[in-house]
């Protein structure tokens, strides 16, 4: 570590308000930090930052409301002139931290960016927390996830970049957080990506004979929500005495405060959790159904009822119904979130981890063993898979055979 209390900069998204309540859990282990995002979440426009990058135009002037060529050409000058900016301010960046966390992606490419900070003895982190590692060819091989709803965006994404941008992570980060459903592109052990949550909540039991049910979801195909939906209308049919409330495109504080009336929080059924509204619904003391990975494993194992597509009619007629158990099971998830999603306690773990005291609890077995690229891999991309693979993972040599014949390295 480059001093007992480095000086942190966090960049540049912020996913889930997660840059922030991380940048506070820094700052709860006495450390300085920076945030820098590219844009404001849409759903936290109060959220403050100390850099906003890609889009000073817009600032100053709002062109989302000018003709479609004006927002065009505006929006091609914001990030031209992003770019210069970062630029500019690059060695002030550079100078003024001793650790750069990073998530979706680096100000600058990472493979300029990442090979000078190492020169620089800066620590690298990188920290993975959804479809900024995970394409959807690894996610539908790996686990069956049917993602042919999901949209052209997702179907049609390149892989040679993404591919590409996660090796030269994995050859250049002091230390990767990601977890297994997004980790099919991985071939470097990581560590688990906890979602730092902070928020202001009110507490309660949920105890109430007739429940009322929260469903809020970020995107409807990603999070499964046709399946809740069919389940609620047959559980209706059947005579349970509930309510249900479907939030969708709102804003945060929004959502908080229906879970603050809410006695069960539906997350999501395609994708393992649990995420920020699973950890906002634990917070208020709601019971939380979500999907997770079965069995859960030592070191991360969630206090919530794990439903799928399959089981989420039978499970959630048990949470209307069985009030003992609903009330125990978010009485335990309360507890465990207290302590899972705390800012300070993550970023507690990070620090230690740089230290070199915590070892990664992930090796990604998928993309060297089994993954068939739906897209060819340029040369470059399976040069590098190579490279990370021998320096990190020499028990996969007599693999490498293989994998190369799949084009992966």
């Amino acid at each position: 570590m480059p001093s007992a209390r480095p000086r942190i900069f966090l960049g540049t998204s912020d996913t889930a308000s997660c840059l922030t309540a991380l940048a506070h859990g820094f700052q709860a282990n006495g450390c300085a930090t920076t945030t820098m995002v590219t844009q404001k979440q849409v759903y936290t426009p109060h959220a403050c930052y100390d850099v906003i990058r890609g889009r000073e135009l817009l600032m100053r002037y709002d062109y989302e409301s000018a003709p479609k060529i004006v927002r065009g050409v505006a929006r091609r000058l914001d990030l031209k002139l992003s770019v210069a900016l970062n630029t500019v301010a690059s060695p002030s960046y550079i100078r003024n931290h001793d650790v750069f966390v990073f998530i979706v992606e680096p100000w600058a490419p990472a493979r300029v960016l990442f090979p000078l900070l190492k020169r620089l003895g800066k620590k690298v982190i990188v920290y993975y927390l959804g479809s900024d590692v995970r394409h959807v060819s690894a996610l539908a091989q790996e686990y069956g996830a049917d993602t042919s709803n999901w949209g052209p965006a997702f179907e049609r994404e390149p892989l040679d970049p993404k591919v590409q941008r996660i090796r030269w992570a994995e050859l250049y980060a002091d230390l990767v957080y990601s977890v297994p459903d997004q980790a099919g592109l991985q071939i470097r052990p990581y560590r688990h990506a906890r979602v730092p949550v902070e928020v202001n909540i009110e507490h309660h039991v949920p105890s109430r004979a007739r429940p009322t049910i929260i469903h809020a979801p970020s995107r409807r195909d990603l999070k499964g929500t046709s399946f809740v939906v069919a389940a609620v209308e047959q559980l209706r049919a059947e005579g349970l005495a509930f309510d249900f409330q479907l939030l969708s495109g709102v804003a945060r504080n929004e959502v908080i405060a229906a879970i603050e009336r809410s006695d069960i929080v539906v997350d999501e059924l395609i994708l393992h959790g649990p995420g920020v509204l699973s950890a906002e619904g634990m917070f208020a003391g709601c019971a939380v159904a979500t999907r997770i990975i079965e069995p859960p494993f030592t070191f991360f194992s969630p206090q919530v009822c794990c439903v799928t597509p399959e089981t989420i009619k039978v499970r959630l007629r048990r949470l209307i119904t069985d009030v003992p158990y609903r009330v125990e099971l978010a009485a335990r998830g309360t507890e465990w979130a207290r302590s899972t999603f705390a800012p300070a306690n993550i970023a507690a773990e990070i620090l230690r981890a740089l230290e070199g005291e915590d070892l990664p609890q992930y090796v990604p077995r998928f993309y060297l063993e089994a993954y068939r690229p739906t897209q060819p891999l340029s040369a470059q991309s399976r040069a590098l898979s190579l490279k990370v693979a021998n320096r990190f993972r020499p028990e996969t040599k007599s693999i490498l055979a293989d994998a190369a014949r799949r084009g992966v390295a």
